[in-house]
């Protein structure tokens, strides 16, 4: 007689879908956590890249400031009658690689007189944030700016001296400028300042990033942080004004 064959022991149905059931969670789970990095990543680099792209406008106002008075930019300039005329972004230009069109401004004239309009309406790349797809041009016209500078710094026929906030200790904790993501001004504009102070949550009066979630910054000393929104507003406070007494720890903010 021949030998018994021995029974082949087949998983039951119920084990098979339990054993799926696992590689399909661990995929997912390793799914899931491979797009969290990669977002993490991607904000991350997002970050960087704006905080990289506002230095070169922050390091062109510094360079502003290298002359024997060392005098920051206005923030923007009125005539006799104080009606607006130029902002500090005009005054940068040619620390901006845009000397050539600085030239062609007449400075005696507003910079929406029609004389001045071709260049008001000329894009400067370095004033638009290359996280911002649009808008780029007002209604008007005339270029945009996704920056503003900080207004308790740079006033109407107002600046400072960056050898008085180095006196006071206050270069690498003081605000100089700083991304906005609503309300664009014309780089052009007279009054392209905010208030720091007032918060970094965006909107039509303040600072803030694209996603909300505070704001890149630029202090006098030429270095760049984003800040959290939700930043203590004390600390906030003393970063937006260069007449603060003594430094600010940088572990503070």
């Amino acid at each position: 007689m021949s030998e018994p064959v021995a029974a082949i022991n087949k998983p039951s149905t119920k084990s098979w879908i339990l054993e799926h059931k696992v590689k399909l969670l661990g995929s997912v789970i390793f799914v899931t956590f491979a797009i969290f990095f990669v977002m993490i990543s991607q904000r991350s680099a997002s970050k960087q890249r704006a905080v990289n792209h506002l230095r070169t406008i922050g390091l062109a106002t510094i360079n502003y400031s290298s002359g024997a008075a060392s005098n920051l930019p206005m923030g923007g300039t009125t005539d006799s009658a104080g009606n607006p005329q130029h902002g500090w972004m005009t005054a940068i230009l040619p620390f901006t690689e845009q000397r050539e069109l600085a030239e062609q401004i007449d400075y005696d004239k507003p910079w929406t007189d029609p004389e001045n309009e071709r260049v008001f309406k000329t894009s400067i790349p370095a004033y638009l944030n290359p996280n911002i797809q649009s808008p780029k041009i007002s209604p008007a016209g005339y270029a945009l700016s996704h920056y503003a500078a900080n207004s308790q710094l740079l006033g109407i026929n107002k600046n400072a001296t960056i050898a008085a906030i180095a006196a006071a200790g206050r270069t690498s904790n003081t605000i100089l400028l700083g991304e906005i993501n609503a309300n664009y001004p014309a780089w052009g504009s007279a009054q392209n300042m905010r208030d720091p102070a007032k918060g970094l949550n965006g909107g039509p009066d303040s600072f803030g990033s694209p996603s909300g979630e505070g704001a890149t910054v630029i202090f006098v000393d030429g270095s760049g942080k984003f800040l959290n929104k939700n930043i203590d507003p004390v600390i906030l406070k003393a970063i937006s004004n260069p007449t603060g007494k003594g430094p600010v720890p940088s572990n503070a903010f």
